[in-house]
């Protein structure tokens, strides 16, 4: 399971941490299969069609000088145009993906920077090389739409009072994919990868429980795919889903899911299970028993009774006392059980 690292903030305790969105950004796109829908995405098509989308890469930035090194956590990639005849080195382009989970009025600035900082690099490692050029691309999922200007003439206050200067002041613009102003429609509609829409859905709405909910018919396709082939990606997509929402809605959220998408209880209770196991989940749905059979007991008394409701007096205890092994036993026949019986019929 690639894992993500997850942060206690200032405000809560060490058991319940909050999503690390710069992990799930980075652990999907920082992988070229995913990163190509978003990088094509956002490029002029013109400039698009003319670059070798094989020599895609993903760089190192170990190579930007200290200290600035230890404030670039973002990506950045590599790729070429395609070949012009008699051209001794190949063109190159760099995009440069900056992920903002709060807005940052000195963003431009700051990217300036790092811009700088690829290019010093390049130069050093090839001297008499063509500076390249550099495509920066800002992927916000603050809460709210992005609040600041863009352009770097912005981070200087009274530039605006002296036109005359503006000619003589570096100049750029940041470009800009704010999933709050996205739909998650436009998001599915792209063309990315299933892990890709998962992960921009959930780091636009997985915060807010009304938003997740509506938009559920828009990322539980992609997520569905990727618990199928890919169930790694699922765990750490689920991971994050988790530690994102309150855990007082982790069952409710998990039942509905499974009862959209019912061939996927196996890989959530597996992720939850193992969730519990790490200690990232804690709370009022697991108390005191971290790891142990509680929460599964809990979260198959919600299933149960999304499926076969009212159950009868007792069907709590029943569960609360069960085994972990018959807690797994259960959870493996209430997809294909027509009756409650059917679930405990070999208990």
């Amino acid at each position: 399971m690639r894992q993500l690292t997850l942060r206690a903030s200032d405000n809560r305790s060490v058991s319940e941490p909050r999503p690390n969105h710069d992990a799930l950004f980075r652990l999907t796109f920082g992988r070229q299969e995913n990163a190509l829908g978003l990088v094509r995405h956002w490029l002029p098509a013109s400039v698009a069609a003319r670059l070798d989308w094989s020599t895609l890469r993903l760089e190192n930035p170990s190579f930007v000088d200290p200290p600035l090194a230890a404030l670039f956590s973002d990506l950045l990639f590599r790729v070429e145009f395609t070949e012009v005849e008699g051209k001794a080195e190949p063109l190159l382009i760099y995009v440069l993906i900056e992920h903002q989970s709060t807005p940052d009025p000195r963003i431009a600035w700051r990217m300036q920077r790092y811009i700088g900082a690829i290019q010093n690099a390049y130069l050093k490692e090839t001297p008499t090389a063509a500076l390249p050029i550099v495509f920066p691309l800002l992927v916000s999922n603050a809460r709210r739409p992005w609040p600041h200007p863009l352009d770097l003439h912005s981070v200087y206050p009274r530039l605006a009072e002296y036109p005359e200067l503006h000619r003589h002041v570096a100049q750029f613009h940041v470009l800009l994919d704010d999933l709050p102003s996205t739909t998650p429609d436009d998001l599915a509609a792209r063309d990315l990868t299933d892990m890709a829409v998962a992960a921009l859905c959930l780091l636009r709405d997985a915060r807010g429980l009304a938003a997740l909910t509506a938009s559920m018919p828009h990322w539980l396709p992609s997520l569905r795919a990727v618990s199928k082939h890919q169930p790694d990606d699922f765990k750490s997509l689920f991971a994050y889903l988790m530690q994102a929402t309150p855990s007082m809605h982790h069952h409710a959220l998990c039942a509905t899911i499974i009862h959209e998408a019912p061939d996927m209880h196996p890989p959530i209770i597996s992720a939850y299970d193992e969730l519990i196991a790490e200690g990232w989940v804690q709370g009022e749905a697991i108390g005191e028993a971290r790891g142990q059979a509680k929460g599964k007991a809990e979260l198959l008394l919600k299933l149960l009774t999304l499926k076969f409701d009212p159950l009868p007096h007792g069907t709590a205890e029943r569960l609360s006392t069960a085994t972990a092994e018959q807690l797994d036993q259960f959870a493996e026949r209430i997809l294909e059980a027509q009756t409650l019986e059917e679930v405990f019929s070999k208990e």
